[in-house]
């Protein structure tokens, strides 16, 4: 086989990960929940915060489904960075590229370069992964907290130094901190590693214990500081929220199949699948390696524990897809070995030639929520944005909506009947006409209106005044809706052209 200089395996990877993933970091726009997380950030900087996340005064006032620790982090990124799409994109990307790199050199080491190789090759490629890369999140976290937990733990297993326990309780009460409940999972892999394997015995040692107790101790920050800023309440809508909503009663997620996670599995990577699976046929003798016992005791817990819940999220799988990829590299490796110049070559041809492309013709196109930058281009004309957006009849989708405008321009957005426009044009009281998720004084603020055109027509045939008392920034014919602005945020020499 060819010889490579030293850091050629480790230098590709790194390179076509940073390509595929941030190919279009700059370009506006993300799924609605990265628009969520980045507006808890920048509201921790600009507003402090920092306990307990704030989205809007209409919506998410005090955010309790989640911890505030990933919001927490990212809005220390911001703060040094600043807020943007990019800087967003950047935060979920590093801690992928830490575990890239943490996976490589350990897998290096135990396995050898050409298993660690192809196994950070298919991670990288792995389509779901690849796709929840694109926008800030929590679970990417995640999955690089969890695999560092039980990587100490096995460490510890193999050197059998007490000092790895530190590691693994640490990066447990992390993987809490991040997402509560999944954060147990690591303790339940290991009871059922040790159980599997026949070392319980090491339970009857004090440090797994105080491990355990560290763990939750790290947890435990959160909610003790609650209860000394006054606001232990938030931790207890969390409790119910998380335990009880999600995870026992699955939020009325009605019908649901134990087996909806392996179909998943097969949509979404096939190859990845089938690799997975079909390591199953040699278990016994694949079982004897120390890591890929862990990797498949690991992934199993996941999917079926998973599996058994009636509430279904892709996004939960994350932390599962580094032990995932493995079992299934571990199955091929030395099947492959004989092309490992092909792949090798194919691979750096293959970065090569996104690198060129995105030079050349780099990602700019705007495709989540076109709308909305189209508006906010045209409100750049604007004396101030609308501190209040009506969201008439629902005609956008709600939360991605309310998360955009609450991350570009801290406004918050009401789902509104028909009648709030004439009752603006009256200057009537608007208390009581539409649901608000916390009290506040809509009357005292300056609105916009999203609204669809006929409906905006017929109004101003029943009602003229409306056109008196606002004004049409902005058409969007792919959802046949107007932009309305009370005439008093525009400038005199305001041109609208659309």
């Amino acid at each position: 086989m060819r010889s490579y200089p030293k850091y050629t395996f480790p230098l590709i990877l790194f390179l076509l990960a940073i390509v595929l993933m941030w190919q279009n970091a700059s370009v506006p726009g993300f799924f609605q929940d990265g628009y969520l997380y980045s507006a808890f950030a920048k509201n921790a900087v600009q507003s402090g915060h920092w306990l307990v996340p704030h989205l809007s005064s209409a919506t998410y006032s005090e955010f309790y489904q989640h911890t505030p620790f990933i919001f927490i982090l990212q809005g220390l990124f911001f703060k040094f960075f600043g807020a943007s799409y990019f800087v967003a994109r950047i935060f979920v990307g590093v801690f992928f590229l830490i575990l890239l790199f943490v996976q490589y050199k350990f897998l290096k080491r135990e396995e050898g370069e050409w298993t660690a190789f192809l196994n950070g090759l298919l991670l990288i490629l792995l389509p779901p992964l690849m796709k929840k890369l694109r926008f800030p999140n929590m679970d990417i976290p995640l999955m690089l907290s969890v695999y560092l937990s039980l990587t100490c733990y096995y460490l510890l297993l193999i050197k059998n130094k007490k000092k790895y326990w530190l590691g693994t309780g640490f990066f447990f009460g992390t993987s809490l901190l991040i997402k509560g409940p999944i954060g147990l999972f690591i303790p339940t892999i290991i009871f059922i590693h040790l159980l599997v394997t026949k070392k319980l015995v090491l339970l009857k040692d004090s440090t797994p214990w105080l491990t355990l107790a560290f763990g939750f101790a790290m947890f435990s920050i959160w909610p003790l500081s609650l209860h000394l800023a006054g606001k232990f309440y938030i931790f207890e809508h969390y409790l119910q929220s998380t335990f009880i909503h999600t995870a026992y009663d699955g939020r009325d997620a009605g019908n649901y199949s134990v087996i909806t996670y392996v179909f998943f599995l097969f949509k979404s990577s096939p190859l990845w699948a089938l690799l997975f699976f079909y390591s199953f046929k040699n278990f016994k003798i694949n079982f004897k390696n120390n890591y890929f016992s862990l990797s498949l005791i690991a992934s199993m817990t996941f999917l079926v524990l998973f599996s058994l819940m009636k509430f279904k999220y892709s996004h939960y799988l994350i932390p599962f897809y580094p032990f995932y990829v493995f079992v299934g590299v571990y199955s091929i490796k030395d099947k492959l070995k004989p092309w490992q110049d092909k792949i090798t070559t194919g691979t750096l041809l293959l970065t090569i030639l996104l690198t060129s492309y995105f030079a050349i013709k780099p990602m700019s196109k705007i495709t989540r929520d076109p709308e909305i930058f189209e508006m906010l281009l045209a409100a750049k004309q604007l004396k101030s944005f609308p501190t209040a957006v009506g969201n008439v009849n629902a005609i956008y989708p709600f939360f991605a909506l309310a998360n955009l405008l609450a991350f570009e321009k801290s406004a918050a957005v009401y789902n509104v009947p028909v009648d709030v426009f004439n009752a603006q044009v009256e200057n009537k009281s608007l208390t009581g006409m539409f649901k608000l998720d916390e009290p506040n004084n809509v009357d005292d603020k300056v609105w916009g209106f999203f609204v669809n055109k006929e409906t905006y027509l017929e109004v101003i045939k029943n009602n003229p005044k409306v056109a008196e008392k606002f004004l049409i920034l902005s058409y969007h014919s792919s959802k046949n809706m107007y932009f309305i602005i009370d005439r008093t945020l525009a400038n005199s020499d305001l041109i609208i052209n659309f």
